[in-house]
């Protein structure tokens, strides 16, 4: 927690939540930087939240990843948890997050730029955020869920693909 705060070209292992983003107004950036975790993603913690592998449980902060950062958690678990409000999670260039991401309270936001050599792949749920922002090349593939945003703006040079699937 805290302001500027900034990791390059490290690993991140927990067996349960990896990084927890505590205190409001507080800023990480993740920078070629791979976060294991949430691997107890099954049993809820003992206040009843799920277990991800980052958590922002705070008002006003942002996680940026950029680079070849990656998020890994179970498979059919939550990577990326918000629990709060007006926070901000931007994922930049070939950034992965490999599981869901998920918001409660008002005014978060989604930022997507996928400035990488073949745009930004969403393969997972996202759920929660009010406002998502897309800018480059971004494609949500059919076996995804975009719940609970209201506002979707896709940038000046932005483009949104949806891969579609025939039942």
């Amino acid at each position: 927690s805290g302001k500027h705060n900034k990791l390059n070209n490290s690993t991140i292992n927990a067996y349960e939540t990896a990084v927890v983003i505590g205190e409001n107004e507080s800023m990480l950036a993740l920078d070629n930087t791979v976060v294991n975790g949430g691997m107890k993603a099954d049993t809820p913690s003992p206040d009843d939240k799920i277990i991800s592998t980052v958590n922002i449980e705070c008002d006003g902060s942002a996680l940026t990843l950029k680079g070849d950062s990656v998020i890994n958690v179970k498979d059919g678990g939550v990577a990326i948890t918000v629990d709060g409000s007006d926070n901000a999670v931007v994922l930049k260039g070939n950034a992965i997050v490999n599981g869901k991401m998920e918001a409660s309270g008002d005014r978060n936001i989604l930022d997507l730029d996928g400035t990488g050599k073949d745009g930004m792949n969403m393969h997972h749920d996202i759920s929660g955020f009010e406002k998502m922002a897309i800018d480059n090349n971004v494609t949500f593939f059919e076996d995804m869920k975009v719940t609970g945003t209201n506002e979707v703006t896709v940038e000046g040079t932005g483009v949104l693909n949806l891969r579609l699937k025939k039942d």
